[in-house]
């Protein structure tokens, strides 16, 4: 279940997010934040940073989201997620692994310009409106295994510095 105290703190928005955020970073803190299981109609994390690891395992977002310029300092759990409209992480930065394993995107993807610094996990993910990739940077492994694009797939000026896996990759959308 999701942390009540971290959920009232992201409703205050970015300023206040990120004043606690610094606050645990200086004073060296491991604060994990959770968001498990929670519901979001409205979701903006735009500019957010995360001290230590985030969790939000199993959440349904029911509205268009953005994690535009966030920064994860731990590891990134979206495992299981609903997305339900458009996600944005564009800018994002992954400073230790991101986990979307059986993750659904809904509609619209949007990955560019993402640095993923751990080993990113979209196995079993499903991408029924657009995926997009262009120019993020996948520093470690990257497992797209068995995840399923329904429509089209981009990643122009990705770069892949070490193995990125597609084993079992369904890709309904893309042409030929």
């Amino acid at each position: 279940m999701a942390n009540h105290a971290d959920v009232k703190r992201a409703k205050q928005g970015k300023d206040g997010w990120n004043a606690w955020a610094e606050g645990e970073i200086r004073a060296g803190r491991s604060s994990d934040v959770d968001f498990t299981d929670a519901k979001f109609d409205i979701g903006t994390f735009e500019g957010f940073t995360f001290p230590s690891v985030a969790l939000f395992s199993q959440a349904t977002f029911e509205a268009e989201v953005s994690f535009r310029e966030a920064v994860f300092r731990g590891v990134a759990r979206f495992s299981g997620v609903t997305y339900k409209d458009y996600a944005a992480f564009v800018g994002a930065t992954f400073m230790d692994g991101a986990q979307f394993d059986h993750a659904t995107f809904m509609d619209h993807a949007q990955f560019d310009s993402t640095t993923f610094n751990g080993h990113v996990q979209f196995a079993g993910a499903t991408f029924k409106g657009d995926a997009q990739f262009n120019g993020s940077t996948f520093n470690i492994d990257t497992y797209f295994s068995e995840a399923t694009f329904e429509k089209e797939f981009y990643v122009n000026g990705a770069t892949f510095k070490q193995r990125a896996e597609f084993d079992d990759a369904l890709f309904k959308g893309c042409p030929s």
